[in-house]
């Protein structure tokens, strides 16, 4: 939403109308997002840290399974503040060595179309 973005952002704060995750989250250390599935899952294929903000339907689900596979946490939408969001950040460097081997079993980024064809291929065989 353009019209919400400040016009004084700090130039080291970008502000795009889209932007493809496969080119930003290189140059991620961690990402907090809402806990959609395009983006938990290719944060958890980068092998990125996350603090999820869900605010509805599958984000909750999402988030809880990003907390129980230890790459990340979560916090509804509703209780968030800075404190609270400081305090998870600060929490996810412990995460980064569980980050790096569920990226490393889900093989890292790829092609999704790929993947599909190559399940439904060795199910089919």
């Amino acid at each position: 939403q353009p019209d919400q973005v400040p016009d004084d952002l700090p130039p080291n704060i970008v502000s795009a109308t889209y932007l493809p995750l496969s080119k930003l989250l290189p140059h991620c250390a961690a990402v907090v997002h809402h806990g959609g599935v395009g983006t938990t899952s290719q944060c958890l294929a980068a092998g990125l840290p996350q603090v999820v903000l869900p605010m509805a339907f599958d984000q909750f689900d999402n988030a809880e399974r990003v907390m129980r596979l230890g790459c990340g946490s979560w916090l509804p939408m509703q209780r968030i503040n800075v404190v609270k969001l400081i305090a998870h950040l600060q929490q996810l460097p412990r995460t980064a060595s569980l980050c790096t081997k569920i990226a490393q079993r889900l093989g890292g980024p790829r092609d999704a179309t790929q993947r599909a064809a190559a399940a439904i291929v060795r199910l089919l065989a």
